[in-house]
């Protein structure tokens, strides 16, 4: 019978390896809860796969501690690619690519997920603060690359805006204006046999307030004016035969889409998170979302237990995660035969938020997931997925859900397509 090494030791051998002095900041021996979590994913996911743990010096070496971003304490890298899984030793490595995870620390048991992504390959260069360089393959390079392509960037602290940006490396810094984005968490697929990879837990101490939310956002003056006059220009360039008449009164029906969905961008923009880093408690939810009627007890909603569930006007409300780290607020709408009523890129757009399309999946005719990043004034960018279905005869249910991330976690493309192969994944999506 295999015997999983208990986790408190692996550990300890794995800072042991290192090399690794702890800060004066952090508590001797004090290794965040995130961390030994992973570690024993990865351990039991070995097990699972009929391997056992080896040799974890030298390439066996998974995590690596070290500060990163200059605060003191100590933060985490955990390499996949590197776990030791004698007899498996192919199980987190998928196509000759492997999940790299970076989580920082704070001196206690708590630890904060700020990057992952299945790469080709990685290197942590010493110094102070010290740097995580990484390598991809493919069409992670971005746009217009081929299978072969190979990219590098560097992970490096933004002390002006608390966090990581990737700044290209190798041919891509050459570039007359090399492109440096944040750096982000993302929800990455997993090999099959793998452990699952929850979001990080709550950065905020247990039962303290994450704070207020952020100031609320006005629909720009003229934001109707300006919709409906790109809304008439589309329409008499696609359809040039069209009646100025029937132009007017498809846009004025889209726009009224849009006026539809600000209550709901209002709120989702009151429940995201005001600060980087910022992790809210269900409670601190209940607060900024003062209109929603909230059950007396958590539910399930669909195949997936919520942390609450309850009611915001005619929608249904519910919140995924925990009562201690939510990770997710949803609102839901649904009518035998009619259109869906809402346009919520519209109203976030209007707003002045910046919407970043990363493409989309169809189920079936009418029936769509689009996925965006958001970025709006005064808040850290956020994940916003739209699911909508269509009803094509009228004894059809039609159904919209618009869900918004709480946990900081920001999807790419590239982990986006690994997780949705089926159904085929469109980019640019046509909804």
């Amino acid at each position: 019978m295999h015997r999983e090494l208990p986790v408190f030791l692996l550990l300890a051998t794995c800072l042991a390896v290192a090399g690794f002095a702890a800060p004066a900041a952090a508590a001797p021996g004090v290794v965040p809860d995130a961390i030994k979590a992973r570690v024993n994913e990865l351990v039991s996911a070995c097990a699972r796969a009929g391997g056992r743990l080896g040799d974890m010096t030298g390439q066996g070496r998974f995590v690596i501690p070290a500060d990163f971003n200059g605060d003191g304490h100590t933060d985490f890298v955990v390499s996949e690619g590197n776990v030791p899984c004698v007899g498996a030793p192919e199980l987190f490595r998928e196509g000759g690519l492997a999940r790299v995870e970076l989580y920082t620390g704070t001196g206690t048991t708590r630890a904060q997920l700020v990057f992952a992504d299945h790469l080709l390959a990685y290197r942590v260069l010493a110094g102070s603060p010290a740097k995580l360089q990484i390598a991809r393959r493919g069409e992670a390079c971005g746009g217009g690359s081929g299978a072969s392509t190979q990219c590098g960037a560097e992970l490096r602290w933004n002390a002006a805006q608390a966090r990581f940006d990737e700044v290209p490396t190798g041919s891509r810094a050459a570039a007359a204006q090399p492109v440096v984005r944040p750096a982000v968490a993302a929800r990455a697929a997993v090999p099959a046999r793998g452990a699952a990879v929850t979001a990080a837990p709550a950065a905020s101490a247990p039962g303290k307030s994450a704070g207020p939310a952020a100031a609320p956002l006005r629909m720009a003056a003229n934001a109707r004016a300006a919709y409906l006059e790109r809304c008439r220009a589309g329409e008499r360039r696609d359809n040039p035969k069209k009646a100025a008449a029937d132009i007017d009164s498809a846009c004025g029906y889209l726009w009224d889409k849009i006026e539809a969905a600000g209550p709901v961008a209002d709120v989702m923009l009151a429940a995201v998170p005001a600060r980087a880093g910022e992790r809210l408690t269900l409670a601190d939810l209940r607060a900024r979302v003062p209109t929603a009627r909230w059950d007396a007890a958590a539910s399930v909603s669909g195949a997936t237990a919520a942390a609450a569930t309850g009611r915001l006007g005619t929608l249904d409300a519910w919140v995924g995660g925990t009562a201690r780290a939510p990770t997710s607020l949803a609102l839901g709408w649904s009518e035998v035969g009619a259109d869906p009523p809402y346009d919520l890129p519209g109203a976030l757009a209007a707003r002045g938020a910046k919407l970043e399309p990363l493409g989309c999946y169809h189920f079936g005719a009418g029936e769509v997931n689009a996925v965006y990043v958001v970025t709006a004034p005064g808040r850290p960018p956020f994940a916003l997925t739209i699911y909508t279905r269509g009803a094509p005869v009228a004894q059809s249910t039609a159904q919209q859900n618009m869900s918004v991330a709480l946990d900081g976690v920001l999807p790419t493309r590239a982990s986006l397509r690994a997780a949705n192969r089926d159904p085929p994944w469109e980019d640019p999506c046509t909804v």
